[in-house]
């Protein structure tokens, strides 16, 4: 069988940190020190966010802030890299594991949620995303 391509479209926007603020700018997972940096939950670097974005909209998960929540203490100050790799794992998990097709303790922990149906409800319900 061959896999259908899937599409996903990403977007990140952040304010400027304000002046005199300790925060680094990190872009596409490099840090710029003589930058003036962006202001986020997280690092803050839009390229990253961006890409994840992307991933979990081509898997048909929402967008990075409904996955991963933009408030709580799990994802503060987190580099975007990681939330990249997180999104890449969720969607492959949604690409390779079907909805329904996984019944309960027969899949390593944390994919036996896919049987709910709405991976990303899943994922925000059981907090299976924030598991860093």
């Amino acid at each position: 069988m061959v896999a259908t391509p899937r599409i996903g479209m990403g977007v990140d926007v952040h304010c400027f940190a304000p002046e005199g603020s300790e925060r680094v700018l990190h872009l596409a997972g490099l840090a710029w020190p003589d930058e003036p940096a962006l202001e986020g939950h997280s690092d803050a670097d839009v390229a990253a966010h961006a890409a994840a974005d992307a991933l979990l909209s081509a898997a048909g998960l929402g967008d990075l802030g409904s996955v991963f929540g933009t408030d709580g203490p799990l994802w503060a100050g987190v580099a975007g890299t990681e939330l990249l790799a997180e999104a890449a794992r969720l969607g492959f998990v949604r690409a390779v594991v079907p909805a329904g097709s996984v019944e309960a303790g027969s899949a390593p922990p944390g994919i036996e949620l896919i049987e709910v149906g709405d991976l990303a409800e899943a994922v925000r319900a059981t907090g299976v995303a924030g598991q860093r």
